[in-house]
Parts: C-alpha cells; structure tokens; sequence
C-alpha cells in the first residue's frame, strides 16, 4: 500500500534489464535516470565535477547499451555499470595522459587560514575543491558517492565492489586526509 502511495518513481527492476536487452529502449531510458548520479560520480572520482567527466559518463551509457546483450546475470547491472564507467575514464585517462580536475564538494571539513580564522567561502571552496581533488582515486570516490550521491555503506559496497568494512575505512581515510590537508582537526 505504501508503493502505491509513493510519489517516488520506481527503481528499475531485473525485468527492466532483461527489457532493455531486448531492445526496450524506454527501458533502458529507465536504467539511464536512475542510475545517472552514481555514474556521474564515479566519473567526477577521477575528473572532478567538469564537463569532461559528463562526456565520459554519456561514453559509459552508450557503451552499456552497446554492451547490454553481452550482460549474463541482470541482476548484477548496477556493478556492471559502474565497472564501466572506471574502464571508460582509466581508458581516457591512459588516453590524456592527464591528471583529475578539480572538484566542488559543499558538505567536507571547512579549511581555515593560518590563524584559525574561518576563510571566506570562495576560499573555503577553492581549498576544499583543491584537497579533494588532491585525494587517491579510491578516496575521491567515496567522498563523492557519500557525499554527492547520498549513498549507503551497503549501496556503495555494492557500486564499488567491496565490503561495508572497506567503504568504512576509505571515507575514514579519506576525511582524515581532508581533515589534515584543511587544517581542520
């Protein structure tokens, strides 16, 4: 009863995989909206919230419909999807040869100056951005599925292949550096 209630699209299913596999492209359209802000963050990982990581995260999609007949277990779409979208920007990457952008988180430590004075917020935002981005890789994903994206230990866990003890000590880690890198203890 409370589905039916529910003003909250549904999350697509197995059978919209399977849809989509046969062609559905409205299904597949479905897949698309629900899981463009995870895609797009792991995207933002590697290249920061810029156009490029857009691109790639649109590479990534039409590379999931390319590939989508191939897909053996549909339960399994969403870490296919994600497996994609790290292929997809490690291969832009070896491609450039260039290093990520920078990103711009709202929700992390607070930088302050060399006083302990709280900075302006265009600084505070520069210097965030700037840490962040400074962040490994594995770091920088977390930080921007958790903190972007709104997502779980278990829902990151599953996005990134690992377990809830992993995701946990990663968005540890990775506050801590921040925290060291801002001057925020």
């Amino acid at each position: 009863m409370a589905d039916l209630l529910s003003t909250e699209p549904a999350a697509p299913s197995v059978a919209h995989v399977r849809a989509a596999q046969g062609g559905d492209r409205g299904a597949f359209e479905k897949l698309v909206a629900a899981h463009a802000g995870v895609v797009r963050a792991v995207c933002a990982g590697k290249f920061g919230l810029t156009q490029e990581a857009d691109d790639l995260a649109q590479e990534t999609f039409l590379s999931a419909y390319r590939g989508l007949a191939g897909l053996r277990d549909p339960e399994r779409f969403d870490a296919w999807l994600v497996g994609i979208a790290i292929n997809t920007c490690r291969g832009h990457l070896t491609r450039s040869r260039r290093g990520p952008a920078i990103v711009d988180p709202e929700i992390l430590p607070h930088p302050a100056s060399a006083d302990g004075a709280p900075l302006p917020e265009a600084a505070r935002h520069e210097s965030t951005r700037a840490a962040v981005d400074r962040l490994p890789e594995i770091y920088r994903e977390v930080v921007l599925l958790f903190y972007f994206e709104r997502k779980s230990y278990d829902e990151m866990g599953r996005l990134l292949g690992i377990g809830k003890a992993a995701v946990n000590a990663r968005l540890t880690k990775a506050r801590r550096m921040l925290r060291e890198r801002l001057g925020d203890r």
